[in-house]
């Protein structure tokens, strides 16, 4: 994957992002190798701080007044079509999930077979051992309306509680030419050193007027049909505010809802000023995770630290 140059440029970042369903406890820790499916299982037994936001179906939520989301539409950018809806029908009972998930590349001329969701929205769906109930489908929207369907056929690698991400392998390609993946950013947002793509400065202004910020997007299922009416809408918080957190958690200023779980956070950053043969970049920075307990409607995420080895292990073995 080609270097950017996120060096030179501050960025501050301090709060967590959301994701799917509404738990006190986001069930069972599952551990194992990157790109090994026989995970085993481990209790949590602690209470969590955060309400993730898959939708189960049964409970959408009233849309807050002063929402600053906009809705997926034919004005909107385009990388936004590499955010898809995934359906998650349960192992043991007659229930689906349903989330968001993240076609991703590390290489923007490669067709992707890898996308990202958050780990908790996939905790039901298959167990060691044991085949799936139904396929868990995946539908990507084009800005001409055209659907692109897929389905999981295994997971990778996956946690559904701290560092909440599940690393999908789709049953088929995605050609590039249908739908062009995220490229994962080369390095944190903002690192240990306090330089990364985004400058606390530049938020004074708005997109096309400095030189990076922040995209939230996923389908968050509150009610309001101006928004994301109960999950059928691809909704997008641009240039929201990224912050800071602990390794495997970070929180945001960006809005969201059930549904959201798994949607894509990313950094759209002018590299102009630096290498003239990259200029306008959209980085796939983390997946969304869940809601803080009490905090209106701002988002948490997993950062894309916490699962760039496996990743890039699925890129390697599956996208050479």
């Amino acid at each position: 994957m080609k270097k950017t140059l996120f060096g030179l440029i501050f960025c501050l970042i301090s709060l967590p992002i959301f994701g799917g369903e509404d738990c006190d406890v986001c069930g069972p820790q599952l551990t194992g190798s990157p790109l090994k499916t026989n995970f085993s299982f481990q209790a949590i037994g602690q209470t969590s701080k955060y309400i993730t936001q898959s939708n189960d179906n049964k409970n959408f939520e009233t849309t807050l007044s002063n929402d600053p989301r906009k809705i997926f539409a034919k004005s909107s950018p385009k990388w936004l079509e590499a955010v898809g809806k995934i359906s998650v029908p349960h192992r043991t009972k007659n229930e689906k999930t349903d989330c968001s998930v993240s076609l991703l590349t590390d290489h923007l001329d490669k067709d992707s077979i890898i996308a990202v969701t958050a780990g908790h929205c996939m905790k039901n769906w298959n167990f060691p051992g044991q085949d799936p109930k139904a396929p868990a489908v995946i539908t990507f929207t084009k800005k001409d309306g055209t659907k692109v369907t897929r389905s999981v056929e295994k997971i990778l690698s996956m946690s559904p509680s701290e560092g909440d991400y599940a690393i999908l392998k789709l049953n088929k390609t995605v050609p590039n030419s249908l739908v062009k993946p995220l490229l994962i950013a080369d390095g944190p947002y903002r690192g240990a050193d306090g330089f990364g793509y985004l400058e606390f400065d530049e938020f004074t202004g708005g997109p096309g007027h400095k030189k990076a910020f922040g995209t939230l997007a996923g389908y968050s299922s509150d009610s309001s049909p101006q928004f994301g009416n109960k999950g059928q809408n691809l909704t997008y918080h641009e240039d929201c505010h990224l912050n800071g957190g602990e390794a495997y958690i970070k929180s945001t200023k960006c809005w969201s809802y059930k549904g959201a779980s798994g949607g894509a956070t990313v950094v759209t950053v002018d590299q102009g000023d630096y290498n003239d043969n990259i200029g306008v970049e959209h980085l796939y920075v983390g997946a969304v995770m869940g809601q803080r307990k009490g905090d209106n409607k701002r988002a948490f995420i997993t950062p894309l630290e916490f699962f760039r080895e496996p990743l890039e292990s699925a890129f390697k073995n599956y996208m050479p």
